[in-house]
């Protein structure tokens, strides 16, 4: 953290008074018209540590906080003899005085200093102005509060002696890690990223399940491409997903900082245009370790954003129907050298099936599989022939063709019951009653053997009744 933000914050927040618990004769005392540099002072000739009350008027824990333990004795006999008390507001009102609006920026200089999202949020400090711990959230009752000030207080020396030495330990990866999850167990975000790339930069053999477990569970690691972590994984894509037995964990590790130091810039710019053959190039010749699986994956991400962008579109014109035509046009200019064709095509199956025009939403559903069958996961493939096919079409042809994408779900290592009965349905509502039967049993009896939720597994049983007596299992 650096000093200038608390000094800025203080002096202006501490010398006019603010405090969402006022000073009191029992419970903690918060200080009141002291610069920062003043309280720190006060803690230092005290021999204290510093409390900061960070809460949002909105938050009910926080005022339940301020209410019902802040004044308690017991809890102002053990904070007053070991911190210097502070508070800071964190959100803005409508009803805020101009002491408060004038914080504003102070505020979320703090928030961001010490990611800060959740509320309350208490921090500890050394006198020095150093954070030490934090405690997020609210306390059931008195003992648990003061439990949890104790940790700080007991643990906040041994701690901050640990961060400031632990440079002279950066070939010891068994104090790294220590000091690594000491930092996470007290959300210190810049003690992650420094102790976590010094033990990775200690370790002989990075290439472990239980060091890249820790590499991509701290996503303050792996940030940036300049970062060590994601150089690690790029430049051992290929070791990772072998020794993982993941074809993509590399890749999935990367993806997200790629996308956003490579695609999401475009976004910003107005009008935004981008050139998708041109992109995708500069990113196989930036990664190329990684290419042939990544730029799938950056298509896969950039596909919502697109969907997006056609559903607002679509839904602020209200004359229908939909110039498809002028839409496939306009998506053309706006993403030249993208395939685009699926992604338009899923939003005008889900226009038609929110306009229920069915006869449309199962064609639609059959261009889709026809054309993207093989890009199409098991269980959007699943829905689609349940939802768009079998419960609204009667054309054999399109019926087929979704027994035909069903087929290739039940084949599959992942299949389930849900499979199993959608095909049984496309079969009998073809006419190809004595095999739906036989498929339908199957799926009940995995249902059985599953243990799926009753509801499920009844509506498998009825409609295996409904084929054995020649009745319809859709609604006419």
């Amino acid at each position: 953290m650096k000093n200038l933000v608390w000094r800025i914050l203080f002096t202006s927040m501490l010398i006019s008074g603010i405090s969402c618990a006022k000073a009191q004769d029992t419970g903690i005392r918060f200080e009141t018209g002291f610069s920062w540099q003043q309280i720190q002072a006060k803690a230092k000739t005290e021999n204290k540590y510093i409390f900061v009350d960070c809460y949002a008027t909105w938050c009910g824990p926080c005022k339940w906080m301020s209410k019902n333990i802040f004044p308690k004795k017991e809890v102002g006999d053990y904070f007053n003899a070991h911190f210097i008390n502070v508070t800071a507001q964190m959100d803005k009102t409508t009803g805020d005085s101009q002491d408060v609006k004038d914080r504003y920026a102070d505020a979320d200089s703090l928030a961001k200093a010490y990611s800060i999202g959740d509320y309350p949020t208490y921090l500890f400090f050394k006198s020095d102005g150093t954070l030490i711990y934090r405690i997020i959230g609210s306390s059931r009752d008195v003992d648990e509060f003061i439990k949890k000030a104790q940790a700080a207080y007991e643990s906040a020396d041994q701690y901050a002696v640990g961060m400031g030495g632990w440079r002279s330990h950066r070939t010891d990866s068994v104090y790294l890690l220590k000091a690594f999850n000491a930092a996470k167990q007290k959300a210190d975000t810049t003690a992650i990223k420094q102790l976590g790339e010094a033990y990775v930069e200690s370790l002989h053999d990075l290439y472990t399940y239980d060091n890249l477990y820790l590499v991509y569970h701290t996503p303050e690691l792996v940030e940036h491409s300049s970062d060590t972590c994601f150089k690690l994984i790029l430049n051992h894509a290929n070791q990772i997903n072998h020794l993982t037995r993941d074809k993509i964990l590399a890749e999935r590790g990367l993806v997200a900082v790629i996308f956003n130091e490579e695609i999401a810039p475009f976004y910003k710019k107005e009008p935004a245009k981008m050139d998708w053959k041109q992109v995708t190039t500069s990113i196989k010749d930036k990664y190329p370790q990684i290419q042939d699986n990544l730029i799938p994956m950056l298509k896969q991400k950039l596909d919502p954003i697109i969907i997006n962008e056609l559903r607002a579109k679509l839904y602020q014109d209200s004359a229908p129907p939909p110039d498809w035509d002028g839409i496939w046009k306009a998506t053309a200019r706006r993403y030249p050298g993208l395939d685009y064709t699926l992604v338009l095509l899923k939003v005008k199956a889900e226009y038609y099936q929110n306009k229920k025009q069915w006869v449309l939403l199962s064609q639609t559903a059959y261009e889709i599989m026809r054309k993207y069958g093989d890009q199409v996961d098991s269980r959007t493939r699943n829905d689609m022939a349940w939802d768009y096919v079998f419960e609204h079409s009667d054309d054999p042809k399109i019926l087929n063709e979704a027994a035909k994408w069903m087929k290739k779900n039940i084949g599959n290592a992942d299949a389930d019951d849900a499979y199993l009965d959608t095909y049984a349905n496309l079969l009998y509502k073809t006419g190809q009653k004595d095999q739906a039967i036989v498929f339908e049993n199957t799926a009940v009896q995995l249902a059985i053997k599953n243990r799926v939720p009753g509801t499920y597994l009844k509506a498998e049983r009825d409609n295996l009744e409904k084929m054995k007596a020649g009745k319809s299992t859709w609604e006419e």
